[in-house]
């Protein structure tokens, strides 16, 4: 991912360096045209091992081509047609977009799921902690009914009591 933008930033250099050559137009060499390996690596603050695997994709799409000087260095310059095309295509940003964007989605296809199972299990709890209060105010509710009923069965027991000694009703039958 990380290489995408160097790629990109490659390409971009090296198309200036060559746009500003490009109008005279006799031969040049490699070195004018492009960069040696070693100011590839000191310009993009990368290692060689890096430099292969940044640059193999490159050379494989011919988006640059490499050259070798008589002094022994060598480096690459932009392909006059791949390279440009790939760098106003902006062919590696979208490359490296576009992983960005995959990533996000996988990580929201996991999170999203997770996340709204936690809220539901949350739910459930404070769900079954409303339910285990409302039954035991029920249950108060219904004792405190219970003892109404036996406080009134006790009075209905001792009614039939009075009925027998009340006054008023023993003279009313004689």
């Amino acid at each position: 991912m990380r290489f995408n933008r160097k790629r990109h930033k490659l390409l971009k250099s090296l198309a200036e360096k060559i746009s500003k050559i490009k109008e005279s137009k006799i031969a040049i060499p490699g070195n004018e045209a492009g960069f040696t390996y070693t100011e590839i690596e000191s310009l993009l603050g990368i290692s060689r091992m890096e430099r292969y695997k940044m640059l193999s994709e490159l050379f494989e799409a011919k988006e640059i081509m490499p050259f070798r000087l008589d002094n022994g260095s060598s480096g690459c310059f932009i392909n006059s047609k791949e390279g440009i095309t790939a760098l106003s295509n902006k062919k590696y940003l979208i490359r490296n977009e576009k992983i960005i964007l995959d990533w996000i989605k996988n990580f929201v296809q996991i999170v999203i799921p997770v996340l709204s199972l936690i809220i539901t299990l949350a739910v459930i709890k404070n769900d079954n902690s409303k339910k285990s209060k409302e039954i035991q105010t029920i249950e108060n509710k219904v004792e405190s009914l219970q003892e109404n009923i036996k406080s009134m069965e006790l009075k209905i027991k001792t009614l039939p009591n009075r009925k027998k000694n009340d006054s008023l009703l023993t003279k009313s039958k004689g």
